[in-house]
C-alpha cells in the first residue's frame, strides 16, 4: 500500500508520519480526524491504508470506498480496494472496482495489472493476458506485469513468449529471484538443459533457502545424464529423489517437443522402474502414462503403468454415502467431462448425450473445464437433461456433489487428460462407474468398473491386461456426428499449401508423433517429387524440431508445412487438399483420423498390440478401408507409397468414403448411440442385480 503525501493538511502529514514510523494504531487515529474534517479522499485513502495495516479489513474497504466516492484522482484507492476486497476471497467485487477504475483511468498499468491478477483468480486466463498486455503497454517496466505474463504464457505452454518476458526480466534485474527461477523453468519445458540449470542455480547462490532452484539445477542435470550430481544437488532437501525416474521422466516430456534424442535410453530407463518390486509406483504419475501411450510399450508394460498412476491418485474425503434410487424406472446417466466446449470430446458426446432415448435414459452432463464462452458449450450443455459446471469446486465438493446426484452410471470421459479429476471415480460417485473415449488404455485399479470398447480394437488377445471389464460394442464403439458440416476447402495458397504436389497429412497432436513412422514419412516425401507433408502448428518449438529432424532425414524443411487450429467445419473443409492421412504408430489419430475420413481422405494405418494403436484401423475397417489397415511398417510405407503414385487407386478409396457417408457403421450416428445405450443397460442390469462387473459383449 502506497504512503506517497498528498496536501498540506496537517493532520494528513501527521498521520504519514505515523505510518512511514510504522505506527499504524496512531496513524489511525490521526487520519481519522483527518478524513472526518476534510472528507476529502485521499485523507479517507490513507485511513484504509492504516486500517489494513491493522488487519482491520472492514474498517479498510469502507475507508476506501469513501476515498473513491469523493472523486480519488489516483488509481490507488481503487487498488487498495482491490487488494482488501481480494484478501476476503470477495475477487467478483475487486474486478468491479478495479475495471470502475480503469473506466476514470484506461491507461493505467498499476489498475491493468490488478485486473488481471483477480481474472486469473476466476480462472478467465485469455482475459488477464489481454491485461497484462496493457499494463506493459502502459508502462514496460512493470515488472509484476512482466512476471506474470510470463508465468500464463508457461502455464499454456506458449514458451517462445514466456522466454522473452523472463529475458527481459532477468535483463532488467539480473539478480531477480523469481525471474531466474521461471526462465529456468521455461528452459526446462524447452529442454535446454544447460540454460536451465545455469539459471537454477544462480537462483539457488541468491536465494539458498528456495529448494525449488536446486531442485530445478537436478532435474536438469538427470536430463543430461549426470544422475549421481543430481542426486547430490538435492541431498538434504529432498530424501526420496530418484535420478534414474528425474531421468525416464524428463526423457518422455521430450516427446511433447518431438525432441526425439535420448529417447531409447529414456524408454530403457521406464523399463528398468517398471521391473522394480513396486513396478513403477512412486514415479508413473498421469503425464508419464500419457506419454507411455505414444512410445513402444507392450501391454503389459502399460498395465503395471496404469496401476502406478492409479496408485498416486489419493481417494478425497467423502462425507456421505452414494445416494440410492428405486431400480424402477429410467437410468439417470451422468457424463464427467473435461472437456465441454471447443473440444473433440464436445463433438464425440453431443449425439450420444442428445439422441438417448429419453423414456429410459435421464443424462446429465458434468464439466470439468473452464466455460470456453462458445457456441459448442452452450449447446452441448443444452442436450443433457441437467448440466452443471463444477470447474470451481474442489475434488472433496464434486464427490458430495456427485454422490447426492444419485446416479446410476458414472461416466469417466476424461480418464488421464487435463483437467479431468480421475480422484472423483476412486473416491467412488456412482454405483457403477464406467469410461467411454477418455485414456486408450487402462485405467488402473481402483478408478472404474468398466471400459467401453469393441472387439476390434481390444481383440481377445488383448483384453486379459485390462484392470477393468471390457464392455465390447459393434465396431467401432465411438459415435460420429453425422451432422457435422464441411466447409468449402478454399484454395490451397490460402492454407499455405503449394498449387502443385501430393499432399501427405497428419494433422494430429505433435506429442503422438514419433520417430519411426515420421522416418517413413521422409522417406515417402523423398519417393514422391514435389510432396509436402502437412502437419497441425502446435507451436515454434515443436516446428523447429520437426524441420530439424526432416533435414536430418534429407528433407528440405519447407515441405512440412503447418496448418493453425480452426473450427471444425474449417478443418473438415481444408482436409479436401489432403491426398492421404498417415497415421502414427503408438498413439492413432482419434477424433482427426474420423475427421479426415468423412472428409472423403484416406488413411492408412499400422496396428499394434495396444488400444492407442489400433483405434485408427476399428475407424478405417468401420469406414469400407480395411484394405488400408497393415500390420507391419514396410506394409504401411509401400500402402502408402502406391496410393501416392496411383491416382486412379486413390480416387476409388476417396470414393468409397463420399458414398459410404450415409451407410457405413463408422458414419451410422443412431445405430453407434443405440448401442451405447445397450451397453448402459447391461452394466446398470448387473448391478441391480448384485453382480459383479464381467465381460460384457452388447450385439
Amino acid at each position: 500500500m502506497t504512503t506517497t503525501p498528498g496536501d498540506d493538511s496537517p493532520a494528513l502529514r501527521a498521520g504519514l508520519a505515523l505510518l512511514r514510523n510504522n505506527q499504524a494504531s496512531s496513524a489511525e487515529a490521526v487520519l481519522e480526524t483527518a478524513a472526518r474534517d476534510s472528507d476529502e479522499a485521499l485523507a479517507w485513502h490513507y485511513l484504509g491504508v492504516a486500517r489494513h495495516a491493522l488487519q482491520k479489513r472492514a474498517g479498510a474497504i469502507e475507508a476506501f470506498r469513501r476515498a473513491i466516492e469523493r472523486g480519488a484522482r489516483s488509481a490507488d484507492p481503487f487498488a487498495a480496494l482491490a487488494v482488501a476486497l481480494g484478501q476476503e476471497g470477495r475477487w467478483c467485487e475487486a474486478e468491479s472496482v478495479l475495471l470502475d477504475g480503469l473506466a476514470r483511468l484506461p491507461d493505467d498499468a498499476g489498475l491493468h495489472f490488478n485486473v488481471a491478477v483477480a481474472l486469473e483468480h476466476r480462472g478467465a486466463d485469455e482475459q488477464a493476458l489481454e491485461h497484462y498486455d496493457a499494463a506493459l503497454a502502459a508502462r514496460p517496466e512493470h515488472a509484476g506485469a512482466r512476471l506474470n505474463r510470463g508465468a500464463l504464457h508457461l502455464r499454456y505452454a506458449n514458451l517462445d513468449k514466456a522466454l522473452a518476458d523472463f529475458d527481459a526480466l532477468v535483463e532488467a534485474e539480473p539478480q531477480s529471484v523469481e525471474a531466474l527461477l521461471n526462465r529456468a523453468r521455461t528452459y526446462l519445458q524447452l529442454h535446454q538443459d544447460d540454460h536451465a540449470l545455469r539459471d537454477a542455480r544462480a537462483a539457488a547462490r541468491l536465494a539458498p533457502d528456495r529448494h525449488e532452484a536446486r531442485k530445478s539445477a537436478a532435474v536438469a542435470l538427470a536430463s543430461m545424464g549426470y544422475l549421481e550430481a543430481a542426486e547430490a544437488e538435492v541431498r538434504g532437501i529432498d530424501p526420496a529423489w530418484d535420478s534414474v525416474a528425474a531421468y525416464a521422466a524428463r526423457a518422455l516430456q521430450r516427446q511433447d517437443l518431438c525432441d526425439w534424442r535420448d529417447r531409447d535410453e529414456g524408454i530403457a530407463a521406464v523399463r528398468e522402474l517398471l521391473r522394480r518390486p513396486n513396478g513403477g509406483k512412486g514415479f508413473v504419475e498421469e503425464s508419464i502414462y500419457m506419454r507411455m501411450l505414444a512410445m513402444p510399450f507392450d501391454s503389459e508394460e502399460l498395465r503395471l503403468a496404469a496401476n502406478a498412476a492409479a496408485a498416486a491418485i489419493h481417494c478425497v474425503p467423502a462425507t456421505e454415502p452414494i445416494a440410492s434410487r428405486p431400480p424402477q424406472g429410467r437410468i439417470r446417466v451422468g457424463f464427467v467431462c473435461e472437456g465441454v466446449g471447443r473440444h473433440p470430446e464436445t463433438y464425440l458426446l453431443r449425439r450420444v448425450v442428445g439422441d438417448m432415448d429419453r423414456a429410459r435414459f435421464e443424462v446429465r452432463l458434468y464439466a470439468l473445464n473452464r466455460d470456453d464462452g462458445t457456441g459448442l458449450r452452450r449447446d452441448f450443455a443444452s442436450r443433457a437433461d441437467a448440466f452443471a459446471d463444477l470447474s470451481g469446486m474442489d475434488s472433496p465438493a464434486i464427490v458430495s456433489r456427485l454422490r447426492k446426484e444419485a446416479l446410476d452410471i458414472a461416466f469417466d470421459a476424461g480418464g488421464y487428460f487435463l483437467p479431468a479429476r480421475p480422484e472423483i471415480f476412486k473416491t467412488r460417485v456412482a454405483p457403477v462407474q464406467a469410461a467411454y473415449l477418455a485414456t486408450p488404455g487402462p485405467h488402473g485399479e481402483g478408478l472404474v468398473d468398466y471400459r467401453l470398447s469393441d472387439a476390434q480394437t481390444t481383440p481377445p488377445e488383448l483384453q486379459g491386461v485390462w484392470t477393468e471389464k471390457l464392455v465390447l460394442l459393434p465396431a467401432p464403439h465411438w459415435v460420429h456426428d453425422d451432422s457435422n458440416v464441411i466447409a468449402p476447402a478454399g484454395t490451397r495458397a490460402e492454407h499455405g499449401l503449394p498449387a502443385e504436389g501430393f499432399v501427405f497429412c497428419c494433422i494430429t497432436q505433435a506429442w503422438k508423433l514419433e520417430p519411426e513412422s515420421f522416418s517413413i514419412w521422409m522417406r515417402l516425401l523423398r519417393a514422391i517429387e514435389g510432396s509436402v507433408l502437412w502437419l497441425l502448428d502446435s507451436g515454434a518449438a515443436v516446428n523447429r524440431n520437426l524441420r530439424a529432424a526432416a533435414s536430418s532425414r534429407g528433407v528440405a524443411a519447407e515441405r512440412l508445412v503447418f496448418a493453425p487450429r480452426v473450427e471444425l467445419d474449417a478443418h473438415l473443409g481444408r482436409l479436401q487438399h489432403a491426398g492421404l492421412f498417415l497415421d502414427t504408430f503408438y498413439f492413432n489419430a482419434q477424433t482427426t483420423a474420423i475427421d479426415a475420413l468423412w472428409a472423403g481422405v484416406p488413411l492408412v494405418t499400422r496396428t499394434r498390440a495396444t488400444m492407442a494403436s489400433r483405434l485408427a484401423s476399428t475407424f478405417v475397417r468401420s469406414a469400407g478401408l480395411g484394405d488400408l489397415v497393415t500390420d507391419s511398417s514396410e506394409a504401411y510405407e509401400a500402402t502408402a507409397l502406391r496410393l501416392a503414385r496411383e491416382p486412379g487407386r486413390l480416387a476409388h478409396y476417396r470414393n468409397l468414403l463420399v458414398s459410404g457417408r450415409g451407410s457405413a457403421p463408422l458414419f451410422d450416428t443412431g445405430s453407434r448411440v443405440r448401442a451405447v445405450e445397450r451397453a448402459i443397460e447391461a452394466m446398470v442390469g448387473r448391478s441391480r442385480a448384485g453382480l459383479p462387473p464381467e465381460t460384457l459383449v452388447v450385439p
